[in-house]
């Protein structure tokens, strides 16, 4: 996807209150191996309306998050503390029952790989009106009209034929459309798309991203976009969290990709490709991510950090820092902005968002 930046023009505004709150989450799965600490102690809050990205390398934890949403996490997974408020609702001590009447309804997923995610005995019309018919009770011939007409709002062509098609007879791009119809067949209030791009070409990821972006500006549907591609955040999200090893380290509006401040998130963002700019070699984040079996109480960043050594931070090797607002609509977990006992923070931030260092 292509990597330019523009703020979206269409931000909603800021609604009193938050569609999805999820306070303290930790997700972990208990292997004969260890504990993996996949999600471990997790904040997050999506406004009504608002596109929300999700971002951060492979196994950092966003797609486990999302399977902790909807509580489908797989053994020898499960969630072991924290709350999930979803319209003021603690969906966590809902009974099985009512969440799968919550699941579909009004929270819809779009997971990773379409083609893998349909039934390749049934037609893909069957499979939408399927869904029609188990939560809204609609009669055989109903439930298919509408899923024609899903199929059409999401722009298959031919809408009719196509929905007597099998999944092997539909292309990667046409099957994600068909997993879009599928979650927006119940007016959902929250759709969840993990890399909803994947394996698909440039142009068909475009036209994927603008549909997702036209259905939840018409339906004023809260989307969370899981992605690892800052290029498509910047293009299609109103806020972004950054993940790493199972914690958010910075949230803030979508223009904080004009001024980053959590050094994993300006690597990040240093590693994008500019169109027009010639590199020998971009820039890489030295290091791997560590063991979500041993993690050590510390700042699970420190030891890839060139930060920590520009400024001496010994701290970042002993005390995990808060996530921490640094700035309006801004939040960092980091030591170079908060101070503690002996630590002095080594830079500020001004009330025009500049970074300065502190003068000793």
């Amino acid at each position: 996807m292509a990597s330019s930046i523009t703020i979206p023009q269409d931000k909603p505004e800021k609604a009193v209150n938050h569609l999805l709150d999820v306070q303290g989450l930790k997700t972990y799965f208990f292997t004969d191996e260890g504990i993996v600490k996949a999600v471990d102690g997790l904040d997050l809050k999506v406004r009504r309306g608002e596109i929300f990205g999700l971002v951060g390398e492979s196994g950092c934890g966003k797609t486990v998050t999302a399977l902790s949403i909807l509580r489908l996490i797989p053994k020898p997974g499960r969630i072991v503390e924290g709350e999930i408020f979803f319209d003021n609702q603690a969906i966590l001590k809902l009974s099985d029952r009512e969440m799968r009447q919550l699941r579909g309804n009004r929270i819809s997923m779009i997971f990773q790989e379409p083609l893998m995610s349909l039934n390749p005995v049934f037609t893909i019309g069957s499979q939408v009106a399927e869904v029609l018919q188990l939560h809204q009770g609609l009669d055989k011939e109903t439930a298919w009209e509408q899923a024609i007409n899903l199929l059409d709002q999401v722009e298959i062509p031919d809408p009719s034929d196509k929905a007597r098609s099998y999944p092997h007879e539909i292309s990667g791009g046409q099957a994600q459309r068909v997993m879009i119809a599928t979650a927006l067949a119940l007016d959902p209030q929250l759709l969840i798309t993990d890399e909803p791009t994947t394996a698909l070409d440039v142009t068909i990821q475009a036209q994927i991203l603008d549909l997702i972006r036209e259905l939840s500006r018409d339906r004023n549907t809260s989307v969370i976009l899981i992605t690892h591609d800052l290029g498509v955040v910047a293009e299609m999200c109103h806020r972004v969290a950054v993940m790493y090893a199972g914690r958010i380290v910075e949230e803030a509006d979508v223009g904080f990709f004009d001024r980053p401040m959590h050094p994993y998130t300006q690597g990040l963002i240093a590693s994008i490709p500019i169109p027009g700019e010639v590199k020998n070699r971009l820039p890489t984040i030295q290091g791997n991510v560590p063991d979500l079996m041993g993690m050590p109480d510390q700042c699970r960043f420190a030891e890839r950090c060139e930060a920590r050594t520009d400024y001496n931070l010994n701290i970042c090797t002993e005390i995990e820092p808060d996530l921490r607002q640094i700035h309006p609509n801004h939040a960092v977990r980091c030591w170079l902005f908060q101070s503690h006992e002996d630590h002095q923070a080594p830079l500020i931030v001004t009330e025009a968002g500049v970074i300065k260092r502190v003068v000793s």
